[in-house]
């Protein structure tokens, strides 16, 4: 595997101050200058599973989307007038669907950073 100094190029982003400019196999990426958040966007770019990474941001999208259809049901139920509880279930639900979203994008994503610090500690 190659090391982050020989596929990376650093370069400062003057268009957006604070930010580096990450060019990874011709890709361009955004970065803060913040150190571990350096590392983890090393991390995340040249990742040892890109597929697992695109499957969680595949599902998490599921959840926002689950999300939005409770949150128009709740407003649908306000216009038909299906009672009192109907778009107080639809908010709960939709902010329920949003929270778990996030939280299992956050939690499975964790999960790849440690395995990918795994594999570069084996590594070295």
């Amino acid at each position: 595997m190659l090391s982050v100094s020989q596929k990376t190029a650093l370069r400062p982003n003057f268009a957006s101050p604070g930010k580096l400019r990450l060019v990874l196999r011709g890709c361009v990426h955004f970065c803060s200058v913040d150190a571990p958040r350096v590392w983890l966007c090393f991390a995340a770019i040249g990742s040892h599973y890109p597929t697992f990474r695109g499957v969680v941001n595949l599902a998490y999208w599921f959840w926002i989307f689950l999300a939005v259809c409770s949150f128009l049901g709740g407003a649908s139920s306000l216009i038909w007038s299906s009672g009192a509880m109907a778009p107080i279930a639809g908010i709960f639900a939709g902010l329920l669907f949003l929270i778990v979203g996030r939280f299992m994008k956050e939690a499975a994503l964790m999960l790849a950073d440690l395995s990918d610090a795994a594999i570069r500690t084996a590594q070295k």
